[in-house]
């Protein structure tokens, strides 16, 4: 059995209008995907989806955290993740490629929705992964002092080649 079928909703036999569905993503979800950046982490996902003669329009708000390493000090802590994604679904009697919306046939019953939480998810991950909240996370604070010390220390220092640089700007 496929461990993400539960993330499968029904498509035909829906009502037209807005339909709520709501998913729990743990730990286990991510094992399901290679070289997945989120080793373990806990969401719920809420996705309105509206349906309508032609197509379905899914909106996706994703809540939760993910533990990672801070940037700064490499501290572990957990990073809160809140975001909102749309899904375009257009239904059709033939298929298309398009990176912007989803096609599928008319004939198609139901909809796994796994991969699209995992890629929101992901996308969700700031490039940096620091917090400045004090709530949630303070930077090691040995760490912390180690690398403003050599800050300072490289301030400090001076570079001949730069040095020679610095010339150029003065005359």
């Amino acid at each position: 059995m496929d461990p993400l079928r539960r993330f499968t909703i029904p498509i035909k036999g829906l009502s037209l209008g807005t339909h709520p569905f709501e998913f729990e993503i743990t730990k286990s979800f991510f094992s399901h995907f290679e070289d997945s950046p989120i080793d373990n982490g806990k969401f719920k996902v809420v996705i309105d989806l509206d349906k309508r003669i032609d197509m379905m329009v899914l909106d996706f708000h994703i809540v939760g955290s993910f533990n990672t390493a801070c940037d700064r000090c490499l501290e572990k802590f957990d990073l809160p993740i809140n975001r909102d994604h749309n899904l375009i679904v257009k239904i059709t009697s033939e298929m298309q490629d398009d990176d912007e919306v989803i096609y599928i046939t008319d004939a198609q019953t139901e909809l796994n929705l796994a991969k699209y939480i995992y890629e929101f998810i992901i996308l969700s991950i700031p490039i940096v992964k620091v917090t400045d909240d004090e709530n949630i996370h303070t930077c090691n604070e040995e760490v912390w002092n180690f690398l403003e010390k050599n800050e300072e220390e490289k301030d400090s220092r001076s570079n001949p080649i730069w040095d020679q640089l610095k010339g150029f700007i003065e005359n």
